[in-house]
C-alpha cells in the first residue's frame, strides 16, 4: 500500500524555501551589488512591484505540480492492486466458467493497459467453416413388367323351382255365449246426518299472550341449575392444565335482582359463566383470569349496572385458585366470605 501523501506539508514547504531564497537573492544584491550600481530605494521598489505578480504564478505552478506529480511507486502498486474479494475467487471458479468474461469489481478496478494485454493474449478461436450437406441422388428402380393370366369363362347353372303346396289358414270356431240374468237394483234409503252445532270462537288479546313469553325469554338467559357441575368441571380443567379461574359472588341488597342479573350476563357475553342462586346472589365463573384482572373486569360491568338501576347496592366477593389446589366448595366459600365484608 502506498503511504499517505501529505501534500498541505509539502506546499508550506515549497513556499517556506521559496521566500528564503528570494530574501536570500535580495540580501546579496543589496549587500554586493547595489552599492556598486546607482539606483535609488524608490527604483528597486518599482521592480519588486512588478516582481510580485510572477512570483505569485511561480508560487501557482509550484503547488499545482505538487499536486498532480504521481510517482512511478503509486503507478506500479495500483497496476498490481487486487479487486475486493479477489484473493480467494480460486477457490470459487467452476469448471465451466468462462475465463473472458470480467466481473463487475473487474470491470470498476482493472486498467486499461491490463485489460487491453489481457485480451492481446488469448489466442484467436478458429472459425469453423460451413461444411456442405452430401447431396442424396435417388434410387431408380428397374419397373417390372405385368403378366395378365386369362380367365375362364363361367358357365351358369339351371334354376331348378321347386313345388309350392298352398297353405290354408285354420279358423278357430266360436265358444258359445251363456246369456247373462239382469240385476235388480234397489234404491238406497237417506240417513239422517246430525249436524253439530256451531260456537262462537271468543279473540284472545295478544298482549296477554306475549307478556309471559318475554319474561321466559329474560329468564334463559341465566343459567339456573348447572352451576355446582360448570364449575367442577371447570376447576378439575384448570386444575390439570395449571391455568388461573376466578370465582365471582354477587350479592344484590337492593335493586332488582333478575334485571342485574341478565345486564351482568350481556355484559360478560363468552368471557364468563354466569348463574343465579337459589338465595338470588349472582356467581360468575370466570377461567383464564386471576384476581386482578378479574376484578379489572367485574368491577366496571358493576359500576354500570350501579348507574343504570340507581340505588342499586351490589357486594362483589373474589375466590381465586391461585395456583393452589382446592375443591369447588372451598372456592364457593371463600367467594361468599369476601362478599359478605364487600362494602
Amino acid at each position: 500500500m502506498s503511504a499517505n501523501k501529505h501534500y498541505g506539508r509539502q506546499i508550506v514547504l515549497s513556499l517556506f524555501l521559496t521566500v528564503i531564497g528570494i530574501l536570500g537573492l535580495l540580501y546579496l544584491a543589496s549587500r554586493f551589488l547595489l552599492p556598486h550600481i546607482d539606483v535609488n530605494q524608490q527604483q528597486v521598489y518599482d521592480v519588486l512591484v512588478k516582481l510580485f505578480p510572477l512570483l505569485l504564478g511561480l508560487i501557482m505552478i509550484e503547488i499545482g505540480v505538487l499536486v498532480a506529480r504521481r510517482r512511478d511507486e503509486e503507478i506500479e502498486e495500483e497496476a498490481d492492486r487486487l479487486p475486493p474479494n479477489a484473493y480467494d475467487r480460486p477457490f470459487h471458479t467452476l469448471p465451466g466458467d468462462d475465463p473472458v468474461h470480467l466481473h463487475t469489481e473487474d470491470l470498476t478496478y482493472a486498467q486499461p493497459m491490463a485489460k487491453a494485454s489481457y485480451v492481446a493474449q488469448q489466442a484467436p478461436e478458429p472459425v469453423a467453416q460451413p461444411v456442405a450437406p452430401p447431396v442424396v441422388q435417388p434410387v431408380v428402380e428397374p419397373v417390372q413388367e405385368r403378366v395378365i393370366e386369362p380367365v375362364a369363362e363361367v358357365v351358369p347353372e339351371p334354376v331348378v323351382q321347386a313345388a309350392i303346396d298352398p297353405v290354408v289358414d285354420e279358423v278357430a270356431t266360436p265358444a258359445e255365449i251363456e246369456p247373462v240374468a239382469p240385476m235388480t237394483i234397489e234404491p238406497a234409503m237417506e240417513e239422517p246426518v246430525a249436524v253439530a252445532p256451531v260456537t262462537p270462537s271468543v279473540a284472545t288479546p295478544i298482549a296477554a299472550v306475549q307478556a309471559p313469553v318475554e319474561e321466559e325469554e329474560l329468564l334463559e338467559l341465566i343459567n339456573t341449575g348447572d352451576f355446582a357441575t360448570i364449575l367442577a368441571v371447570e376447576l378439575e380443567n384448570a386444575l390439570q392444565m395449571e391455568y388461573d379461574l376466578t370465582l365471582v359472588i354477587i350479592n344484590v341488597d337492593e335493586g332488582p335482582a333478575h334485571l342485574i342479573a341478565n345486564k351482568l350476563v350481556m355484559l360478560s357475553a363468552d368471557l364468563a359463566y354466569s348463574f343465579t342462586r337459589d338465595d338470588d346472589s349472582i356467581a360468575m365463573v370466570l377461567p383464564f383470569y386471576n384476581n386482578d384482572e378479574a376484578k379489572t373486569f367485574t368491577l366496571s360491568m358493576v359500576e354500570s349496572c350501579q348507574k343504570e338501576f340507581a340505588p342499586a347496592m351490589l357486594k362483589v366477593g373474589f375466590a381465586s385458585r391461585a395456583g393452589r389446589i382446592v375443591d369447588a366448595d372451598q372456592l364457593i366459600h371463600e367467594a361468599e366470605a369476601a362478599s359478605r365484608r364487600a362494602n
